[in-house]
């Protein structure tokens, strides 16, 4: 999987850029289904063992080949036995990169602030937007639905003990091997007081680096009810149908 600043922000916010359909080609090549498809890859997953349930907030860091940060996006993130949700607040995220006039755009719509849920029971994403009273459910693509069932051998080797945000850590680099000899690299914090959750995670790339920090972590399994839509909202049967609905809501609007 390719974790490039492109990937992280569409982690969250490519549902709506996608949708709106001013997002960069190689953004909109991947799909909308790729927005959560970051932290829903069965690579990163392994990493944390046998934590399947739990919540926490997730600050996601990118730096350029100097390490220099570029890009922070700060996130709720829940997962119940596979089961993910993510929510973020547009205005939250931060960048030394020119203001996306995608963003803005979004946030006319009202579409700045999204929650999204993975389901691979249904083999499909829920993109809510509160602000609009309406979600999408999309269909995992079948590369998505293949990754589903791929399995790893994880390979750990210890580099050193570290304190992170108050939690004692092994720091390790792990080496996650697919079964066709594909490998992955990360540099794992695992917290020892909570049961080695890996409470930070470095993914190494080509151009950049990304940091995923998780902070606020329980151990505990969330609502199942926060894994549905909530109820009363405007279904769509695709994000590209929602959003030419409050498209034609806020040209109203605007007479």
């Amino acid at each position: 999987m390719n974790f490039s600043i492109g990937r992280v922000k569409l982690l969250v916010a490519a549902a709506l850029l996608l949708a709106v359909g001013v997002a960069p080609a190689p953004v909109r090549a991947q799909g909308v289904g790729g927005a959560s498809s970051a932290l829903n890859n069965a690579a990163v997953l392994t990493l944390f063992g046998k934590n399947t349930s739990f919540t926490a907030r997730v600050e996601i860091k990118a730096f350029d080949k100097s390490n220099k940060e570029t890009t922070s996006m700060p996130l709720s993130f829940n997962m119940l036995d596979g089961k993910i949700r993510m929510e973020v607040d547009m205005a939250e995220m931060r960048s030394t990169e020119q203001p996306d006039p995608a963003l803005a755009y979004a946030k006319q719509l009202g579409m700045d602030h999204l929650i999204a849920i993975v389901r691979p029971d249904k083999k499909a994403d829920l993109i809510i937007y509160p602000k609009t009273s309406s979600y999408a459910e999309v269909p995992m693509s079948p590369e998505e639905i293949a990754d589903l069932d791929k399995k790893y051998t994880l390979a750990t080797t210890k580099v050193g003990t570290e304190k992170l945000n108050g939690h004692p850590c092994v720091k390790n680099n792990v080496t996650l091997t697919g079964e066709k000899g594909e490998k992955q690299g990360f540099l794992v914090w695992n917290a020892t007081d909570l049961k080695d959750f890996p409470v930070q995670i470095q993914i190494p790339a080509p151009d950049n680096t990304v940091m995923m920090t998780f902070k606020e972590v329980k151990l505990v399994k969330p609502e199942a009810r926060t894994f549905e839509a909530p109820a009363g909202l405007t279904k769509y049967d695709s994000a590209e149908r929602l959003v030419r609905a409050l498209t034609v809501k806020v040209a109203v609007e605007k007479k």
